[in-house]
């Protein structure tokens, strides 16, 4: 096609095909009202002309779909774009209703800025990018639901770069330690081919673009919780997390996940303890938790502003009524669950399986091992304490647990205490508990349960004495 060789940054383009040079501008940090980019004249399929501007200089690059991550300063791009255009162009939702920019969703990301920004290049966000200069494999793989406002997964992204900023040691850097702004994150909008989706999601689940980016990604697993826990009934999600929680098994990396939900509250975690407002808070599982975390307190203070909310309806979690967009994604994702072999894939799925029940009690016990979660679940009362426990109590590959029962834990009786004890799982590895001051009939259900813990190779206790009644509280 003819260059167009207009300067105008400004140019009033329409909005099934621009992509405004505020998005180039953005990404490359620098001002969109100084960026001159040259426009193509593109012909549609219905021989209507429109100018546009090309990708890369009018070639995208070529990447592997697992090299084809996406980083915090392009991902402030879009949200720019959408900020700068979504009102003056009149964006509506699938439902046809306007939209306002803190209402936009992946959906609509995908029909304003990621197709007709890769009209030309018929290829995936990523590799159209000019700040793309070449492969952008991921440190970490995202999970996450389409329909949450773009505004809100980014607040999330955001902390979780500042969370993992730290990279002091080996554990540290195998945990996932050391994001900045530039390093990039694997969402599948963006690194997939819009147009060509069957390119990089397969027929087998087990072979499409998400699992090579989960492995290239060395397992670690940032879910992305929306405000209503939608997430948790979307079959490729829950695909994704049984991915994340069983990859130490499967394929050999240590398990690092996390779910971040965005959530804006006042923090006192950081410098000085000051109050700090905040967009989002995380849940980390892990090698050691996030990097901003100096020891178990401040990992309980810092994830006790998390709306446990969410946690407890991680506990109805159930993948085999689970939904997707595409009807033939979840048929494929449930029979492969079971084991059932490609040319099988199609299967009509089981409506019950012990796999099923195995991935749902994985789900459930991870979240219900979250230090913060137990104590929320105390709190609420004895109905939702007892859930919690028991989907703790059916956990299978989680290693370690730590109680430090001196911060968050409000006066826990003796008989608490000895309930929470008498639900660890069987299969844990390594226990430590600091302020375990609850009387000798606590230290006699431990002994109980480490009876019972076959595969138990340490336990710390620190901090703690038997003396006492064990009716009194924690003091």
């Amino acid at each position: 096609p003819d260059l167009d060789l207009d300067p105008d940054p400004d140019l009033d383009l329409d909005p099934s095909f621009s992509c405004h040079s505020s998005l180039f501008a953005e990404a490359k940090g620098g001002d969109p009202a100084s960026i001159q980019l040259a426009r193509v004249t593109v012909t549609d399929e219905r021989g209507n002309t429109s100018s546009q501007i090309p990708c890369n200089g009018g070639a995208a690059l070529a990447l592997p779909v697992e090299s084809r991550g996406v980083t915090i300063r392009q991902l402030r791009a879009v949200w720019a774009n959408v900020q700068r255009r979504c009102t003056d162009e009149k964006w509506t939702n699938r439902q046809g209703v306007l939209l306002k920019p803190e209402q936009v969703n992946l959906y609509d990301v995908n029909k304003y800025v990621i197709k007709p920004f890769t009209n030309t290049s018929q290829r995936s966000f990523v590799e159209s990018l000019p700040s793309t200069s070449g492969p952008q494999p991921p440190r970490w793989f995202i999970s996450h639901w389409w329909g949450e406002p773009v505004k809100d997964f980014l607040s999330c992204l955001e902390q979780h770069t500042r969370d993992f900023l730290w990279n002091k040691d080996d554990v540290q850097d195998a945990g996932g330690g050391g994001m900045t702004i530039d390093t990039p994150y694997w969402v599948c909008a963006y690194a997939n081919n819009q147009w060509h989706l069957t390119d990089d999601i397969t027929r087998d689940p087990s072979k499409s673009g998400f699992t090579k980016a989960l492995i290239a990604a060395n397992g670690r697993t940032v879910s992305i919780l929306d405000k209503e826990g939608t997430v948790f009934t979307r079959v490729w999600c829950v695909y994704e997390l049984y991915l994340a929680l069983l990859v130490e098994r499967k394929l050999g990396f240590p398990r690092v996940w996390a779910a971040y939900t965005a959530h804006k509250h006042l923090s006192k975690v950081g410098s000085g303890y000051n109050d700090e407002a905040l967009e989002a808070v995380g849940i980390v599982h892990g090698v050691r938790g996030a990097p901003c975390d100096l020891n178990s307190r401040v990992t309980a203070l810092r994830e006790a502003y998390f709306p446990m909310g969410l946690v407890f309806q991680s506990l109805d979690i159930k993948v085999e009524t689970a939904t997707a967009s595409i009807e033939d994604d979840r048929r494929h994702i449930l029979n492969s669950i079971v084991g059932k072999a490609e040319k099988d894939l199609d299967d009509a799925p089981e409506s019950m399986h012990e796999k099923y029940d195995s991935l749902n009690n994985l789900i459930h016990s991870t979240f219900a091992t979250s230090q913060g979660a137990l104590q929320a679940a105390r709190r609420e009362g004895s109905g939702t304490w007892q859930n919690v426990l028991i989907a703790m109590s059916k956990a299978t590959d989680i290693e370690k647990i730590s109680f430090d029962f001196g911060y968050g834990w409000d006066n826990i009786l003796a008989a608490e205490a000895m309930e929470l004890i008498s639900h660890l799982p069987t299969a844990l590895q390594r226990l430590h508990l600091a302020e375990a001051n609850f009387g000798p009939h606590f230290v006699h259900a431990l002994a109980d349960w480490i009876d019972k813990a076959n595969d138990l190779e340490i336990i710390l206790i620190s901090s703690s004495c038997i003396n006492g009644d064990d009716d009194d509280s924690n003091s």
